[in-house]
């Protein structure tokens, strides 16, 4: 087990992620994969991917990041805003598990940049608060808490995105069964039957307002 002193700097600093172009090093074409943003929303907005490589091999494959994208397009569209993979790059091998809080700040704090939604798959993603691990996290930079990102595991559930995105847009968990941003089981309502309430709906919309009015993030241009 690599301790969190050293995972987190280490997977960050020493070992930068190498921007790849599709095909390359076998790293799949997952914008190809998950498609452009449906014509009928308004706001298009880029993903930047990360990736983990354990033996030369990504953690998920194209499929796995095409039905993430796929799930959070359709519980977005009612606020007529969805997503689309604009790069992909490999992160290193010492990247394989996010153990604690330094190591989730040490993904995010030398690839952040503004305009795109930044989105690390690793090969675990340990839970910080009990042991175990978790399936996906929204997660702030310490030292700079405008900076944000998410982290999937690549055991996460296909709506483990669209719920993360969620937190991105400024939701706390809801304990409505109908809505995504659900935590825990059982609850009555299947995860694909699961949506966004009006009520998020409005917070959102709000919140991406105030994304988009400081830069922070940038629509993609539209045909």
């Amino acid at each position: 087990m690599i301790s969190g002193a050293r995972f987190g700097p280490f997977c960050a600093v020493l070992m930068l992620s190498v921007p790849l172009l599709a095909g390359e090093s076998g790293l799949p074409d997952y914008g190809a994969a998950a498609g452009s943003c449906p014509a009928a929303a308004k706001t298009c907005l880029g993903i930047h991917l990360y990736v983990a490589v354990k033996d030369g091999v990504p953690v998920v494959e194209s499929d796995w990041i095409a039905s993430q994208v796929s799930n959070a397009n359709r519980l977005f569209a009612p606020l007529e805003v969805a997503f689309e993979v604009v790069a992909a790059e490999v992160l290193p091998t010492d990247c394989l598990r996010v153990a604690d809080r330094a190591a989730r700040d040490g993904l995010g704090r030398t690839r952040w940049s503004k305009n795109a939604i930044h989105v690390f798959v690793t090969g675990r993603l340990d839970n910080v608060d009990e042991p175990g691990e978790i399936y996906g996290v929204h997660w702030r930079d310490r030292q700079q808490t405008s900076h944000r990102w998410i982290i999937l595991s690549a055991i996460a559930w296909p709506h483990t995105l669209v719920h993360e995105l969620g937190h991105y847009f400024g939701l706390p968990h809801s304990e409505d069964a109908v809505s995504i941003m659900t935590k825990g089981a059982p609850v009555p309502v299947p995860a694909r039957e699961r949506i966004f309430t009006e009520a998020q709906q409005r917070k959102m919309r709000r919140r991406l307002k105030r994304l988009l009015d400081s830069r922070m993030l940038r629509p993609l241009p539209r045909p």
